[in-house]
């Protein structure tokens, strides 16, 4: 019996210590699609494959749920929406996620829709960490001007189970390489 419950309680820990949030290196990587530290690898969508947009019409039950997902090399990541309140969520793997439900890195930021089709896709790793960063430029703001610089990015922890969703925003000007 001492076995099974130090095997569980180990394998919690275990559990506890992937679904950590990502560092700083590895935010500022992602908002940038540069590796800023030598710690960081990042890796543009260039070297992985995007194989397509794929759009599902989901009305089970009702929902009217329209789901819009990139298969990016063994990876899917995308976006859900739906007529009912708070109805707009992030897919990854399959696994759906309310907007609400996304940790938020800074708490003067709050998580916000973005457009798959514009987005920039890449993979930073550090250490054992992998996370797949989303990163987007706000509808308007973003698109002209030194407002470029401020960016928002989703960071998907690809370790932890259930997925782990976080996001961050900043200006990418003040990121030091």
């Amino acid at each position: 019996m001492k076995k099974i419950f130090t095997a569980g309680f180990l394998s919690l820990l275990a559990l506890s210590a992937q679904a950590k949030a990502p560092s700083q290196r590895i935010i500022d990587s992602c908002l940038s699609t540069d590796s800023t530290s030598k710690s960081v690898r990042y890796a543009h969508t260039k070297n992985f494959s995007v194989n397509e947009i794929k759009e599902v019409d989901d009305d089970h039950m009702g929902a009217e749920k329209l789901s819009t997902v990139v298969e990016i090399g063994k990876d899917t990541f995308g976006v859900w929406t739906s007529k009912a309140p708070k109805g707009y969520g992030l897919v990854y793997n399959e696994k759906e996620m309310p907007l609400h439900r996304v940790i938020r890195l800074d708490n003067r930021y709050a998580p916000v829709e973005l457009n798959l089709y514009k987005s920039i896709y890449g993979i930073a790793r550090e250490g054992s960490n992998s996370y797949l960063c989303v990163t987007f430029n706000f509808d308007g703001l973003g698109e002209s001007g030194s407002y470029q610089n401020i960016r928002g990015v989703y960071l998907v922890d690809r370790t932890a189970r259930p997925f782990k969703a976080y996001y961050a925003a900043g200006n990418i000007s003040n990121i030091e390489k």
